[in-house]
Formats: C-alpha cells, sequence, structure tokens
C-alpha cells in the first residue's frame, strides 16, 4: 500500500514538473512573439520616411533637374550663336575664304567632282559682294555687324532634310537650326538694321552655314 502511494505521489510530481516545463515554455513563446511584434513595429518605423526628409529629397531632386534643363539651354544657345557670330564675320570681310570654312566639306568635295572648286567659289564671291553691293548706299564700305539674336528654332522635319542634303554631299547631318537675329551692319558712310534669318546645320559634330537670307 505504501508502494502504491509512493507512486501516486511520484506521479503527481512528475505531472507537476512537465504542466511547470510546459508553462514555462508557453510564457517564452509569448515573450519571443510579443518581441517580434515589437522589432517588426521598430523596423517599421525606422523604414518609414518623414515627410520633412521626403520633402527634402524631391527639392534636391527638382534642383538637379532645373541644373540639367538649363545647362542644355545655355548649350543650345551657345553653339547657335558661335556659328552665327562666324557668318556675321564672314560678311564682314567679304573673305570668300572664310565663306567657305563655312561650309561642310562634304559639299566642296560634291562640287570638286560634279563641277569646279573655282565655281564654288564664284557662287560664294557673289553672295558676299551682292550682300555688299546692297547696303552699299546706306552704310558704304562694311566696317563691322553686331548681331541681336532672336527665336532659334530646331528643325523638326529633319529626315526631309537628311535626304535632301545628300544629294549636294552632305551626310550625317544630325541637327539643323534657323537662327533669327538683327544685323546692325556699319559702314563708313553710317549703320542699318536688317532682319536675317540664318540657316545652320550640325555635320560629324561640327555647325555649318547652309544659307542666309535677309
Amino acid at each position: 500500500m505504501l508502494e502504491k502511494n509512493q507512486k501516486k505521489e511520484n506521479q503527481e510530481l512528475d505531472d507537476k514538473k512537465e504542466k511547470k516545463s510546459k508553462d514555462i515554455k508557453i510564457k517564452d513563446t509569448i515573450k519571443t512573439s510579443e518581441a517580434a511584434k515589437k522589432d517588426k513595429k521598430n523596423k517599421r518605423g525606422k523604414d518609414k520616411i518623414s515627410p520633412v526628409k521626403l520633402l527634402t529629397i524631391l527639392s534636391i531632386l527638382l534642383v538637379l533637374v532645373v541644373i540639367f534643363v538649363v545647362g542644355m539651354y545655355f548649350s543650345y544657345v551657345k553653339n547657335s550663336k558661335a556659328i552665327a557670330d562666324k557668318v556675321a564675320s564672314a560678311y564682314t570681310s567679304g573673305d570668300v575664304q572664310e565663306f567657305l570654312d563655312l561650309i561642310p566639306p562634304g559639299h566642296k568635295d560634291y562640287f570638286r567632282e560634279n563641277y569646279s572648286f573655282s565655281d564654288l567659289e564664284s557662287t560664294y564671291k557673289n553672295y558676299l559682294d551682292e550682300f555688299a553691293h546692297k547696303l552699299e548706299p546706306d552704310v558704304g564700305k562694311i566696317d563691322s555687324i553686331e548681331a541681336a539674336y532672336g527665336s532659334i528654332v530646331t528643325m523638326s522635319n529633319i529626315d526631309d532634310i537628311r535626304k535632301e542634303m545628300s544629294k549636294y554631299g552632305i551626310d550625317n547631318l544630325n541637327t539643323y537650326r534657323m537662327i533669327e537675329a538683327e544685323w546692325t551692319v556699319t559702314g563708313d558712310k553710317g549703320s542699318k538694321v536688317i532682319p536675317v534669318e540664318i540657316y545652320v546645320m550640325k555635320v560629324d559634330e561640327q555647325w555649318y552655314l547652309d544659307h542666309l537670307d535677309y
């Protein structure tokens, strides 16, 4: 009987130990789960960008975009004015060689192969002489040309222009622009302001003159 009671007590003791062990495991599981939730919440809070930080990032991006656009615009204007200034210089001097430097090499080669280079020189010399002759009554012998630039327009029908230019030896054309300007032409008799349209093209990364309307 004592032995039986002893076994019963031992069994009850084992049951209590087992129950206590399970309770401890459950508590540990609950603690672990709560800690995980807390860590997840903290992490979520850290990952979330504050409105102030987001606004700062957007402001920086906006400034970078503006700088890029302004830079592109000034490059666009600078390149256009540079070739236009060379055109004005050639018309001031009346020097056909200075004018020929503004013509794409492919076009000069086309003239050499199909006509003669002297024909090309004569053609452009006539352009310069005609300009000077037209202004001579008002300004006399041309001393200087000052340019005030207006609109600069990049032509959108570039494929049609490429096709036409290729007939005259001009290949690898990637940009074609029209530059509006007012030239103040000054000579030994006086000055005169004339509106001009300068048509220029970019061929093989270099700028050249197509023609001038005035």
